[in-house]
């Protein structure tokens, strides 16, 4: 274990706004993502409101990735990244992660992500979603192998579907395989790294 822990993503949490804005500003982060990077707090911000639950939307749970500064214990921690589901689609409910890339190959992500997943399967309120799906662009290898070690499944792969802002110019549309991750038949009492 890491040391990392989880806790719901709000707007309102200052430590959360501003790791959000530290991803989302950063090219390396949001290069598998259909964005630009953010150029202002408040740009941020914006997107941020849209990536949580809405009355419209209100089965999406997004979990901030936080690192506890064990160098000097009385700082707040530092949240470098997001885990969470993010939409319906045909395949199903969409989840993924986001980390922070000065923190990427330290094994975050894979931790955070397997974490989420034992949260999220005991959750009451989830019972009746039987299988998640990760949408990765083939060549996102890391990513794939985090959540294959979550226990995904290779699924179809969806071509032409949407354009990744470094190739927008172009008009080169990106391809994603579906990795599903199935509800298992013994659920856990959770995460013992969530702090709601």
């Amino acid at each position: 274990m890491s040391g990392i822990y989880l806790e719901p993503l709000s707007v309102s949490v200052e430590s959360h706004l501003q790791g959000f804005h530290y991803m989302c500003s950063d090219p390396a982060t949001v290069k598998w993502l259909s964005i630009d990077p953010t150029s202002s707090l408040e740009e941020s911000k914006a997107l941020m409101i849209t990536k949580l639950a809405t009355p419209e939307n209100p089965d999406i749970d997004k979990l901030a990735v936080m690192l506890p500064n064990h160098n000097s214990p009385n700082e707040p921690a530092r949240m470098i990244g997001l885990v969470g589901t993010n939409r319906y689609s045909p395949q199903g409910l969409e989840t993924g992660y986001m980390l922070l890339s000065s923190y990427w190959g330290r094994g975050y992500g894979k931790e955070a992500f397997k974490e989420f997943l034992k949260w999220y399967w005991a959750l009451e309120t989830r019972k009746n979603i039987m299988v998640l799906v990760a949408k990765i662009d083939p060549a996102n290898v890391v990513s794939e192998k985090v959540v294959k070690g979550a226990g995904a499944r290779k699924g179809e792969v969806i071509e032409n579907t949407f354009a990744l802002k470094q190739n927008e110019e172009n008009g080169e549309r990106g391809t994603l395989g579906c990795w599903y991750i199935d509800r298992p038949e013994e659920v856990s009492e959770g995460s013992k790294i969530v702090r709601m």
